[in-house]
């Protein structure tokens, strides 16, 4: 029997075998309108609930901010979302990235300057596994290109500051070293103490960045499904070249991702960094640890598409020092959009804006006074 025509053929014999039992005769009166009830009843009826797009969605995760290792004071790990490569896949990723460092600081005998704009390429590469012992994780490693030069952003980053302060009426949101003296200086890195060089660095500077090693595991959830996840990772950074690294040390982290509307994704990040080195690239001393965290919210512009508002604090590695630039903790809000091309395709662009906890104040460090940057995913 043809498939289409099987519910037909039934509801037609339910109709039959109602009409009979409710047929007219002399003693019973006519009740061909009950009949006809009873063979709907018995119909088969198309199915009435289906799955909105809304709870269908599967979050697209936070944004890659800093995984390129464009962070200026180095010793701490960026991020990371909670999702994992599926077991047996592979995923691979071209991360581009600028940010531009200005700043200036003279205090407790220190003279500290940096005037530059690092423009990364970062390539990463993730592959799933699973086995009895771990239900799901993924080994990766990243490898880091940096040229450090004159860069482009300058004059967008100064209109911007210029907006802000209009609007708001916060003078201070202005970065004067930028109005007042960009112009005077070298394109430098320089650290002084009482009159003698700690780290010097003049010119363009371009080589290898970073080498860093990665395994993450799940512990709770699935994503498709709505429900929390929480993943754990452990990461080994291997220094580059002594101009563009972040340096040696090692990482751990819990990172966790829930649905909690139809509409609005959040996650968030705690980690861990453990300085290998004693002293950094200028003979500063380092501390034994330093934490980081990461809070985001992702809201749902269309089933493949999301807007991302995102804000990350990090502590100093560096021990006490006397000045603004190495003891104070240091904080970021970034803002972002992220595409899903299909279902293997997904690119994040995003802005990042140095914070230092005062929002609409100029209170600077030797983070990036702003980055932007894009991420490619092949999954």
């Amino acid at each position: 029997m043809d498939c289409w025509r099987a519910p037909f053929l039934l509801s037609h014999s339910a109709v039959l075998k109602a009409s009979e039992a409710g047929s007219c005769d002399g003693d019973q009166p006519c009740n061909a309108g009950a009949a006809l009830r009873g063979a709907a009843s018995q119909a088969p009826t198309a199915p009435t609930s289906r799955v909105s797009e809304s709870q269908g969605w599967v979050p697209l995760g936070p944004l890659p901010v800093d995984e390129a290792g464009t962070t200026g004071r180095g010793y701490q790990a960026p991020p990371d979302g909670a999702g994992l490569v599926e077991p047996g896949r592979n995923q691979i990723a071209l991360h581009l990235a600028a940010a531009n460092y200005l700043y200036g600081e003279e205090r407790a005998g220190f003279r500290i300057a940096e005037k530059f704009e690092t423009h990364t390429a970062a390539i990463e590469f993730r592959r799933g596994f699973s086995n009895r012992v771990l239900r799901r994780f993924e080994l990766g490693g990243q490898l880091q290109v940096h040229r450090n030069t004159e860069g482009f952003l300058n004059g967008f980053i100064g209109g911007f500051e210029k907006l802000v302060a209009r609007t708001t009426g916060h003078q201070s949101a202005v970065n004067t070293l930028r109005t007042d003296l960009s112009r005077d200086w070298p394109l430098i890195n320089l650290v002084e103490k009482d009159g003698q060089d700690f780290y010097r660095r003049e010119g363009p500077v371009s080589g290898l960045g970073d080498v860093a090693l990665f395994v993450r595991t799940a512990l709770t959830g699935d994503p498709s499904a709505g429900s929390a996840t929480l993943a754990a990772r452990v990461m080994v950074n291997i220094a580059g070249s002594e101009a563009l690294t972040s340096g040696n040390y090692v990482s751990a982290g819990l990172s966790a991702s829930k649905r909690v509307l139809g509409w609005l994704a959040l996650h968030g990040d705690a980690r861990v960094s453990l300085p290998i080195d004693r002293d950094n690239r200028a003979g500063l001393p380092l501390k034994r640890g330093t934490v980081g965290a990461m809070g985001a919210a992702e809201f749902r512009v269309s089933q493949k598409t999301s807007l991302d508002l995102q804000f990350d604090v990090n502590g100093t590695p560096y021990a006490a020092t006397g000045t603004r630039a190495f003891d104070r903790p240091y904080s970021a809000i970034e803002l972002g959009i992220s595409r899903l091309w299909g279902n293997r395709v997904l690119t994040q662009l995003y802005g990042r804006e140095n914070m230092n906890m005062r929002p609409m104040q100029v209170q600077p460090n030797l983070d990036p006074d702003f980055s932007v940057g894009i991420k490619l995913t092949i999954r």
